[in-house]
């Protein structure tokens, strides 16, 4: 992995299997937060362009995990209004991706998680709203902010929520919708991807290493689900997401930090 930070070795990689078993986490569906911390949390510890193209093939294969449970039970006709939208949303993203420095691109993240940790607390009082069915422009603007913030972020799954919950589809109608969009989605963000080298052989080769993380972090998931209660795992997700959030937009490492100072004070 191409670090960008002064942490050791040991502490960055242990930070990376962090986020990747929170990439299993919430692919099982425990917890509405929990994917919102991976693209930050990744990006405390190597350069943010590397990071969105480092995560993408490791989404693609969680993904694949996840199809198999969900397979048949989507909603088409919601999908055939957020899927082409969301390729315009994510050549929108990837533009500005390549426009915009490293650290310019971390502050936006950082920005973008902790806006979205905000939209996500509010998806209980969506819930309780009025049934709604939505038309085709409603569609079209969901799928192109989901499709640009997850070029930039990979942590758009607060705008489909939010879109979907109102017309109050059965549970798992809900999560196979989501599960399918997100990995048709991911899918059309490898061509632009290529295009501007967010993904080589390098981010491919240093990815392989945490690919048995996701497995177990599904499994991880799978079992919080029954032991843990989802709204105290949440809400610890959303206070570390804002923390996350606000170390990018400041650009401040608080990791980094303790280690160097450490570093410093012994000598």
């Amino acid at each position: 992995m191409e670090l960008t930070t002064e942490l050791p070795f040991a502490v960055a990689f242990t930070v990376a299997v962090i986020a990747v078993l929170l990439i299993g986490i919430a692919k099982a569906g425990f917890g509405g937060g929990v994917g919102l911390l991976t693209t930050p949390l990744m990006s405390l510890i190597m350069p943010a362009k590397i990071t969105v193209g480092f995560l993408l093939p490791l989404l693609i294969i969680a993904d694949g995990f996840t199809l198999f449970h969900h397979r048949g039970h989507w909603d088409k006709p919601n999908l055939k209004m957020l899927v082409p939208s969301a390729l315009i949303g994510i050549i929108l993203g990837v533009l500005l991706i390549d426009i915009v420095s490293d650290q310019e691109l971390k502050r936006i993240i950082g920005g973008v998680v902790i806006a979205f940790t905000a939209v996500q607390m509010i998806r209980n009082h969506l819930q309780r709203e009025a049934l709604y069915r939505p038309v085709w422009w409603q569609g079209g603007t969901a799928g192109i902010s989901a499709g640009f913030v997850s070029a930039i972020a990979h942590s758009a799954g607060a705008i489909v929520a939010i879109y979907l919950l109102p017309q109050r589809l059965d549970k798992r109608v809900f999560v196979s919708t989501m599960v399918l969009f997100f990995a048709i989605v991911n899918l059309l963000k490898v061509p632009p991807y290529l295009a501007i080298g967010l993904i080589d052989w390098q981010t491919l080769k240093s990815g392989l290493i945490l690919v048995p993380f996701i497995p177990i972090g599904t499994l991880a998931g799978a079992w919080l689900n029954r032991r843990l209660d989802q709204n105290v795992f949440t809400r610890i997700i959303y206070i570390l997401v804002l923390i996350t959030g606000l170390q990018l937009l400041f650009g401040f490492n608080v990791l980094e930090w303790i280690f160097t100072h450490n570093s410093v004070s012994g000598g």
